[in-house]
């Protein structure tokens, strides 16, 4: 009978000790999910170019009640735009007037625990298309 007893309490220890290992694991990728989708998301795209701007399409995703900077930079750390982001969800049109001296231009967002960057090239290509069509006499 001590046998019984003593096999009993070893497979409900065993058991125990199997299951309360599951829900800890759950919880530890619930966070570790809830973690990442905390993290800021940040896409800038080149939009191409309206009579005298280069276009470019920011979108932000930032969790809630955090600041972010989003600043545009020439090759010289020279700031040609600047605007403090406070909404979880962010997306705009920047317009960056077309400058010959600008050769390359930096998106910086910065905030707590936000850093990103992403850079552009500029080379302008002066091209000469020539049409010659047939004059009938």
């Amino acid at each position: 009978m001590k046998t019984n007893v003593a096999k009993s309490i070893f497979l409900s220890f065993a058991i125990f000790s199997l299951t309360a290992g599951i829900p800890a694991g759950n919880v530890s990728a619930q966070n570790q999910a809830i973690q990442q989708s905390a993290e800021p998301a940040a896409d800038i795209r080149y939009a191409g170019t309206n009579n005298d701007f280069f276009k470019f399409e920011v979108n932000l995703r930032q969790p809630a009640d955090q600041k972010s900077v989003l600043r545009v930079l020439d090759e010289n750390g020279t700031e040609l735009y600047r605007e403090t982001v406070s909404a979880i969800e962010f997306s705009k049109t920047i317009k960056v007037s077309c400058n010959a001296d600008v050769i390359k231009l930096h998106f910086v967002i910065t905030g707590i625990g936000t850093n990103f960057a992403k850079s552009f090239s500029i080379r302008t290509e002066v091209t000469e298309n020539y049409l010659v069509s047939e004059i009938s006499n």
